[in-house]
């Protein structure tokens, strides 16, 4: 029996038991992750424009999963590939500030 077909004995009821029971216990471990970097406005140079700022502050943002009791976050690298301040919010509403402790670009991970 295949994994399709055993679905569609499942009741949506059912399905959605399930859905709600496993957000339930793995919510908690999931996070919002922050990220700021302050780089040189090299357009405006370029451009001409003698009023841009030198420098813009570039944001964005990801999730990322708590993966251990020491607190390691799985994310995405392009989540904070060039970041230079890295904030979690953690699913209690904490935010604690993130430094990364590896990387594998072939998989896009960081920890």
């Amino acid at each position: 029996e295949t994994s399709d077909q055993a679905l569609q004995q499942v009741s949506l009821d059912g399905l959605n038991g399930i859905s709600k029971a496993i957000s339930q216990r793995v919510g908690p471990s999931v996070v919002h992750i922050n990220v700021r970097d302050i780089v040189d406005n090299r357009w405006s140079e370029l451009l001409g424009e003698k009023s841009a700022p030198e420098s813009m502050l570039l944001q964005g943002q990801g999730s990322g999963v708590v993966v251990d009791d020491q607190g390691h976050i799985l994310t995405n690298f392009h989540v904070i590939e060039s970041s230079k301040e890295i904030e979690v919010w953690l699913s209690d509403g904490r935010r604690l500030i993130a430094k990364v402790v590896g990387v594998d670009l072939i998989t896009d991970l960081a920890l």
